[in-house]
């Protein structure tokens, strides 16, 4: 369903994408491709970036990443991460919150359903909200509940996607992956697991709860920080 609504997307010509590119610190100027370019996206009309802020021979993003400049170091790092936890790609948020917030509030519509955990952290339910989507949730840890609300409550939604932690940092308890992985594929269901709890304590090179009992294919998407063990 994600592959079919971004193929919709691209086909309506809505598609955007991250350029590498980096600016120009002592003029208005971004390179891209090695070609100079004026930004007028930057938001930065004095210039003070360059001044504030130069962070490596590059000065503040001073607007989004999709209308100012990249950092090239910035987009190797992603790929680094993402083939470092066996995905296919990686977007770095400021913090926890945007990227949980940003991720749920993005890939589910009001014409959706999620199924998640009563004990999920406020960031995500946060961005499930927004996203309008149906929600229903089940007892913390629960998986035999979770198995009878998708039997009851799968057909709602265009997309469901079942939402849980990996690590409860209030509980302190583990979530059964494998057990969550199969349910959800029994009834049509993306995964989402955030680990900013497990991140760095456990798995091989500590990749996580994930990656140590080798789940990363039915993990659809995988929510980290860098905030907590890193």
């Amino acid at each position: 369903m994600i592959a079919k609504r971004l193929l919709a997307q691209r086909l309506a010509g809505l598609t955007r994408r991250v350029r590498p590119s980096y600016r120009d610190p002592d003029s208005a100027h971004l390179v891209v491709d090695g070609r100079p370019m004026v930004s007028f996206a930057s938001n930065d009309y004095l210039g003070l970036g360059a001044e504030v802020v130069p962070v490596q021979g590059h000065s503040g993003a001073s607007a989004s990443r999709l209308l100012g400049a990249d950092i090239t170091r910035l987009l190797a790092f992603e790929a680094a991460f993402a083939t470092w936890l066996g995905y296919e790609a990686a977007a770095m948020f400021p913090s926890g919150y945007q990227a949980n917030v940003g991720v749920m509030s993005s890939i589910v519509t009001p014409q959706d359903i999620v199924f998640c955990d009563k004990s999920i952290h406020a960031s995500l339910w946060d961005g499930i909200r927004l996203s309008g989507a149906t929600v229903v949730r089940f007892p913390h840890q629960q998986l035999d509940v979770l198995a009878q609300r998708l039997h009851q409550h799968r057909h709602r939604g265009e997309l469901a996607v079942v939402v849980v932690e990996s690590l409860y940092s209030m509980e302190g308890d583990w979530t059964n992956i494998s057990k969550v992985i199969e349910l959800a594929q029994l009834h049509d269901c993306l995964v989402v697991v955030d680990e900013a709890h497990s991140l760095g304590i456990v798995g091989p090179e500590g990749r996580g709860w994930v990656a140590a009992g080798g789940w990363q294919s039915g993990v659809d998407i995988w929510l980290g920080a860098f905030g907590k063990a890193w």
